[in-house]
């Protein structure tokens, strides 16, 4: 046991280890800070205007808040890792500290361990966060989000598009601010299983202050089409249209919040609880169970085509047949490779979205390694330029990584790509990272 702990303080804890913690630590939670606060600054202003204008309770606000940021933290935690990295390598190159240790005899790959000692730290770290804290808390202010629309629909109001208000949906062309009351024009007010109609030139929705589970809209000067089953005086029943127009009209909508539930969605899901949902899909999906043989089927054919075709010269002894004979098995061949894309067409349409979170809660915490091998290095080549052109060119690390990341997300959404195209950022990031290690170690 002795000498496993001098092991470790020689090799993780020495003096070197310490100071240069000091150094990374700090910068990289000043590069967290700053990335969760850009990733955040959209969200939390949707957050203080729920407030101002729909009258939001401020304990939900708060309670929206708190959850908000170790659901941000499972995207930024990796993404300020190449802002403490390059800053704490361009530190040490512009102090000229990594000529004074390689002086002294220490090596690259020794000045660089304990960067990439936090880095496996700070991976197994985010692992469990996530999983514990981030996905809880994701789903905590989604909930939290849904509620807050369902009991005042009208945070949830959008031009040009239908809103679910109890049974009636609403809709309206813009609003407009009119003595501290937002005002909606065009209004229109459609009751589906009534088969009612209801048109306005201005409109106002707000809670009903008498019962805590109405709405009421007030509109003026419009009109109202409803269809109505009649009976003749011959018994038959028909339907007829009829209109009336109005120059006030108050309508009360009454809706129930009891029981609201919100389904289960992946971002806001742990790993295994993913992993459980994809599973049971899989047993229970006659699609999968489908695609599934239809493969086996098709490797066990190609297997057997091609057995085929490298036979031919001894099976057949007459070119012309032998010619025939290898132009058929070669279009069966080119119809089973057909085949085969349509299948893998059809596998990313089941379940994409799960299968591509499922591979971003893994890929993400593994990019925590992957930036600090690229910027540990990249720092070293930096020893004259100053903080803000490290800033600069951590900043630019950062943004084509998300950048890529988000266009393979894109790219699975549409359904051109398999969900582990996430992986692509992380392996080109580690290619490069290894090159600069290369060059870095053979100076």
């Amino acid at each position: 046991m002795r000498n496993v702990g001098a092991w470790i303080r020689q090799y993780f804890w020495a003096t070197y280890d310490r100071y240069f913690y000091r150094i990374l630590i700090p910068s990289f939670l000043v590069g967290f800070a700053f990335v969760t606060l850009f990733q955040g600054i959209v969200e939390l202003y949707n957050l203080i205007q729920l407030y101002i204008k729909s009258n939001v309770p401020l304990k939900n606000i708060f309670l929206m808040v708190i959850n908000l940021l170790p659901f941000l933290a499972t995207i930024t935690l990796p993404l300020g890792v190449p802002f403490g990295y390059i800053l704490a390598m361009g530190r040490l190159s512009r102090d000229s500290e990594i000529v004074a240790l390689r002086s002294c005899g220490v090596s690259t790959f020794r000045i660089v361990l304990p960067g990439l000692v936090f880095s496996v730290v700070l991976t197994l770290f985010a692992l469990v966060f996530n999983n514990f804290i981030g996905y809880p808390a994701t789903k905590a202010y989604l909930l939290l989000r849904a509620q807050s629309e369902r009991e005042k629909p009208i945070v949830q109001l959008r031009n040009q598009a239908f809103l679910n208000v109890g049974k009636y949906q609403l809709k309206f062309d813009r609003s407009i601010t009119f003595e501290n009351l937002e005002v909606l024009l065009n209004v229109q007010l459609v009751d589906l299983p009534g088969k009612r109609t209801i048109t306005a030139e201005k409109g106002r929705l707000y809670k009903d202050p008498e019962s805590a589970n109405n709405y009421v809209i007030k509109l003026q000067n419009g009109g109202i089409s409803e269809v109505q089953t009649i009976e003749n005086e011959n018994g038959t029943r028909e339907e007829k249209m009829f209109i009336a127009s109005f120059k006030y009209l108050t309508v009360y909508i009454p809706i129930s919040v009891e029981g609201f539930n919100l389904a289960e969605i992946p971002e806001s899901m742990t790993v295994w609880e993913l992993e459980k949902k994809i599973e049971q899909e899989v047993k229970k999906s006659f699609a999968w169970q489908s695609l599934t043989n239809e493969r086996v089927r098709l490797r066990q054919t190609e297997k057997v085509l091609r057995e085929q075709l490298l036979a031919l010269k001894k099976t057949l002894q007459d070119p012309a047949q032998r010619k025939a004979k290898e132009e058929e098995l070669k279009a069966s061949l080119a119809d089973i490779a057909k085949q085969k894309k349509d299948l893998v067409k059809r596998e990313r349409s089941l379940l994409p979205r799960e299968r591509m979170s499922l591979m971003e809660k893994y890929s993400f915490p593994v990019s925590i390694v992957v930036f600090a091998l690229l910027c540990v290095f990249l720092g070293m080549f930096l020893p004259r330029g100053g903080r803000n052109e490290n800033l600069g060119i951590a900043m630019i690390v950062m943004i084509v990584y998300y950048g890529a990341w988000m266009g393979m997300r894109r790219i699975i959404e549409s359904g051109n790509g398999d969900p582990w195209l996430v992986w692509i950022p992380n392996g080109v990031y580690l290619l490069v990272g290894l090159w600069v290690m290369g060059q870095k170690l053979r100076e």
